[in-house]
């Protein structure tokens, strides 16, 4: 009995590591998606509105915990994006991707 009480925290602990692994794991695949199709927005559409649906969405979606930043630049015809988020563990993850606007007629 007293060896099954012993268990059972670690187990939580296990468990509960194991599914904030799986939540951030699906939270960057969920923004990068996002930031390719944020970096297209930005290619035909005004940048406040391709940002306001980016925050939007982090809102929305409950992002909003892991503390993520967005930054957007354009330099000539090429847009860069970047996201930045925060584990749960306090480690930081960050990711960018670029589009050049004078290609991006094929996904419009």
């Amino acid at each position: 009995m007293v060896e099954a009480l012993a268990v059972s925290p670690a187990l939580v602990a296990f468990i509960t590591l194991f599914l904030s692994f799986l939540f951030v794991a699906g939270a960057v695949s969920l923004l990068q998606d996002r930031l390719d199709e944020t970096l297209v927005c930005l290619t035909y559409r005004p940048r406040s509105e391709c940002e306001h649906r980016m925050s939007g969405f982090i809102q929305k979606s409950g992002l909003s915990i892991l503390k993520v930043r967005t930054h957007f630049l354009r330099n000539g015809t090429l847009w860069t994006g970047r996201v930045t988020l925060h584990s749960p563990w306090g480690q930081e993850q960050t990711f960018s991707r670029s589009i050049d606007s004078r290609f991006s007629k094929n996904f419009r």
